[in-house]
């Protein structure tokens, strides 16, 4: 395993073709390149592609025996980085880099219907997103991922990472395929549910007013809308009325929110022994909202 050149990895991937017909391994090891480096890989991970989990197991030994893996422990194995690396670069070359990352996307698709989720599958699936999101062919594949990852984080207490995460692909989508493009302003949309989670209200607010300067349609996304609807009604109950204010404000714009939701609202403002105690001029601001 010294020697991991692309000719070498290209070898090695020629000689399995050549002697086995079942691409298995090779579509494995391939996907494999674009997991986080220097993290073991649960072999479960493939199960989407292979439901036979025999026939995982028989192409993980496959490539171990080729000494592309190691095998780690808990029936786990790792890709060298430095291979990872090489492998990535030689699917580029060959223009096979599309393709390989498009079936690393189902991938990631069937890892986030998994309940619970391991924080190892969790990571490797990142991975993958960090690379689609510089594929310009690919991006619109992975729109609605990041979120589903990022609220995976959240259930388990890992705000700052689900912040980091979703940053991290805005700054690369904003290169890739600039900042009006729909991934980009739905991963800005999730971000600004993750910092109203986190207490962070004023930078919520930042982002979702920019988001109305761009495209209101991300403003009427029912999961993030609800934990910022919700955030904002905490905020309204612990009397903080400005906050609450412009939370809604920067949340629905220049819109009125729905009739289910008007009735929600204004059944909490006045079940709030507060409420009468506002200024009218704040009273009748939420009351706009409630129309």
């Amino acid at each position: 395993m010294e020697n991991c050149s692309g000719k070498w990895i290209q070898r090695i991937v020629d000689q399995i073709g050549a002697t086995y017909e079942n691409p298995t391994a090779v579509n494995m090891f391939y996907i494999s390149a674009y997991f986080k480096e220097d993290e073991g890989i649960c072999r479960h991970i493939f199960l989407s592609l292979l439901p036979d989990t025999e026939e995982v197991h028989s192409a993980v030994r496959l490539l171990k025996s080729c000494n592309l893996i190691k095998f780690t422990y808990h029936s786990m194995f790792i890709v060298p980085s430095s291979i990872q690396n090489q492998t990535r670069i030689l699917l580029k070359d060959q223009n096979k880099e599309t393709i390989v990352l498009a079936e690393a996307i189902g991938l990631v698709n069937y890892l986030l219907i998994c309940d619970p989720i391991c924080a190892l599958c969790l990571n490797h699936a990142m991975s993958v997103l960090k690379y689609v999101s510089n594929n310009t062919e690919l991006v619109n594949s992975m729109i609605g991922l990041p979120g589903r990852i990022a609220m995976h984080l959240v259930t388990q207490n890992k705000f700052n990472q689900a912040i980091s995460f979703c940053n991290s692909l805005l700054s690369t989508l904003h290169e890739s395929v600039g900042g009006s493009h729909k991934a980009t302003l739905e991963i800005q949309y999730d971000l600004s549910g993750l910092l109203a989670l986190k207490g962070n209200h004023e930078e919520a607010i930042v982002l979702l007013q920019s988001l109305h300067e761009k495209n209101l349609e991300y403003s009427q996304k029912d999961e993030t809308t609800l934990i910022l609807t919700t955030t904002a009604k905490e905020l309204y109950e612990l009397s903080k009325y400005e906050e609450a204010l412009q939370l809604y404000q920067a949340i629905f714009g220049e819109r009125k929110i729905s009739a289910t939701t008007s009735r929600r609202l204004r059944k909490t403002y006045r079940s709030n022994p507060g409420f009468e105690g506002t200024d009218r001029t704040q009273q009748k601001n939420f009351k706009i909202y409630c129309c």
